[in-house]
């Protein structure tokens, strides 16, 4: 049953003209050999075999985008087995080559981002693992507060934008010089917001930000 949805998704590609249809299903003949191998058939993978998968798929030689390109052609494979009632679920919904390094990856994760979002890409995005484990603390402690969605979202939008800024300077932990970067951080801010908006950041709206990522920053 396998094989023969393998060479169904095969002909799909084909007669759409498309010659990378092979390496579509190629990733999926490499993942039916390694679910053999655990004696269980393609359509039983979920989130959590997928993660497993692709930890062993991972070496220090492969480019991260293998990893993604690989996910990308299993996703088109399970959205294949979905349209054809297959499958109830695609189970590469949530599964990223970002989460390898947590242990059992988006499937396992059960921290306070999973209350605020819905989205896989939402949490990924917001994870901000250069502030653990002060960052979901921090987030437990607005929510406590009775914190809206709206205005917690923009919080955390703003701490974001400082932690993209730190990566970008060579930041690898917080402390005290992540804190001493704020105000370079606020005055890259206003450039930006004059090149992209063409007009000036206001006084009370640099506040703001300031403000937002203070708040964590004292937390941590």
């Amino acid at each position: 049953m396998d094989e023969g949805l393998i060479n169904a998704f095969k002909r799909h590609w084909k007669r759409r003209g498309l010659r990378s249809g092979k390496l579509y299903a190629w990733a999926a003949l490499r993942l039916l050999a390694w679910m053999r191998a655990r004696r269980k058939t393609l359509l039983e993978v979920d989130p959590a075999l997928l993660h497993e998968y692709l930890l062993e798929r991972r070496t220090p030689g492969r480019c991260p985008m293998t990893l993604k390109a690989e996910i990308d052609r299993l996703r088109a494979f399970f959205h294949f087995a979905v349209s054809h009632g297959k499958m109830r679920e695609n189970p590469t919904n949530g599964v990223s080559h970002y989460w390898l390094d947590v242990p059992g990856g988006l499937p396992a994760y059960q921290g306070v981002l999973r209350r605020i979002f819905r989205a896989p890409r939402d949490i990924l995005r917001f994870r901000l693992p250069l502030f653990a484990p002060h960052w979901e603390s921090y987030l437990e402690h607005l929510l406590a507060r009775g914190y809206s969605r709206v205005v917690l979202y923009h919080v955390m939008e703003h701490n974001a934008h400082f932690y993209a800024f730190l990566l970008e300077r060579g930041e690898r932990r917080l402390d005290r010089s992540c804190a001493r970067l704020l105000d370079d951080f606020l005055d890259e801010a206003k450039r930006r917001f004059r090149q992209t908006r063409g007009r000036f950041l206001t006084d009370r709206y640099r506040m703001h930000i300031r403000n937002a990522i203070a708040g964590f920053l004292a937390h941590a």
